[in-house]
Formats: C-alpha cells, sequence, structure tokens
C-alpha cells in the first residue's frame, strides 16, 4: 500500500465553508496563534462534522479497523510568503506502529504546492523511520536533514486540491513544503486517526523527547 493518497469531490463544500469561518473565528480570539493549533476538535461541531460516514469508513479500510480513534484535529496555517515545512515524518513524534495510524487533510480552500501544500515522497506505507534532528522552527520541532533527505531515492508527488477534496497519508510518510509562495494566507484541516490497540514504542518516545529537548534550546 502508498504511504499516501488522494480522493476528490467527497467534502461537503457547505460545510467546508462554515467550518473555514469557525477557523477565522478561532485565529481572531486566539492571537497569539501564527501557524499551527495542535487541537480546535472542542472549538466547533461543524469542524468534526467534516468527516462524513463515507470519509470515515475509508479511514476504517485504510487502518483495517472498524473503530479508529480520533485523536485530535490540527488547524494549519500557510501564512502568504512564508518558509517551507521541512522533510519529516509524523511517526517520529507519535511513536506507534507505522500501519496504526492515519491522517486526513482536508484544505479549506484551494491548495496545491505553491502555496503551502504537502508533497510527499512515493513510497510503502511501511516506509522505514528515518534519523530526525532538532529543528530551529518555531511549531515545528523534527527533520530529515539535508544528507539524510538527499541519500533517499525518491519520486516526488503532489496534489492539486479544490474545496470538497482531501488527501491521507500514513504515519511513516515523508512530506514536506515549498511554502506559500503566493500573497494569501491558507488554511488546512488534520484529522489524526489512531487505533485503538496502537501502543507507544517507548525507545522512540525516548529519542523524540531527547531531539523535543534540544529543539526548544535552539528555539530558546
Amino acid at each position: 500500500m502508498n504511504s499516501h493518497g488522494f480522493i476528490k469531490n467527497i467534502v461537503d463544500k457547505n460545510k467546508i465553508k462554515i467550518a473555514r469561518e469557525d477557523c477565522l473565528n478561532y485565529l481572531s480570539e486566539n492571537k497569539e496563534i501564527t501557524n499551527y493549533s495542535a487541537d480546535i476538535s472542542d472549538y466547533s461541531k461543524n469542524i468534526n462534522s467534516l468527516i462524513t460516514k463515507n470519509i470515515f469508513l475509508k479511514v476504517c479500510d485504510l487502518l483495517n479497523i472498524n473503530n479508529p480513534d480520533l485523536c485530535s484535529v490540527e488547524l494549519h496555517i500557510q501564512r502568504a510568503n512564508c518558509e517551507g515545512i521541512p522533510p519529516h515524518q509524523d511517526n517520529f513524534y507519535h511513536c506507534i506502529d507505522y500501519d496504526k495510524g492515519l491522517k486526513i487533510l482536508i484544505p479549506l480552500q484551494d491548495i496545491s504546492s505553491v502555496n503551502g501544500g504537502l508533497l510527499f515522497i512515493d513510497d510503502k506505507f511501511d516506509q522505514t523511520l528515518l534519523k530526525h534532528v532538532p529543528s530551529n522552527i518555531r511549531n515545528f520541532s523534527s527533520y530529515i536533514d539535508n544528507d539524510t533527505f538527499n541519500k533517499i531515492n525518491k519520486k516526488v508527488v503532489s496534489y492539486d486540491m479544490k474545496i470538497g477534496d482531501f488527501s491521507y497519508h500514513f504515519l511513516n510518510s515523508i512530506h514536506y513544503s515549498i511554502g506559500n509562495k503566493t500573497s494569501f494566507d491558507v488554511m488546512f484541516l488534520v484529522y489524526r486517526y489512531q487505533s485503538p490497540e496502537a501502543k507507544i514504542d517507548k525507545n522512540m518516545e525516548n529519542l523524540y523527547k531527547e531531539c523535543y529537548s534540544k529543539h526548544l534550546d535552539n528555539i530558546n
């Protein structure tokens, strides 16, 4: 199975418009947030309502279970002319088996690689977890350094997503962005699903904690 994918025209567009207004209100009420909020699922029921039965069943199919847990809903803001997101694998932070977690990305307006959309390394979902190093970017603790990333035999895939589309990726998927090259902010929501049977790998967790501590030193 591939580590990422894309499905067109399945999310209710009217609900997206409502959720987008809620996200704008959230940012207006929380002006300290610049580019990322870790979980806004409790802020508005409209945000959770974007996951319809058909989307949930797709999550179940991809994780090969019938009862995945929704762990969080992240809000990402790609500010106008912002820098990119370095290459990384989400499972360096989550520290579970590669097939026990999945993320659903729903854009709140049209998005592509030009205005902050993600680019994926085209590989299988059991892609090896690579070494990560601490970053000096706020709200982004760890990344795959250039030496490691440049050694990957890679084909890069990006999706031109319209309102109503969504993409998904497994936790070991390698992905990044080149930043928002336009003069308009772009937002997207990321829903993190996980198997109830997922267990934290303590060795992986300790590596992440060590990296995170160095990241905090870098930004302070």
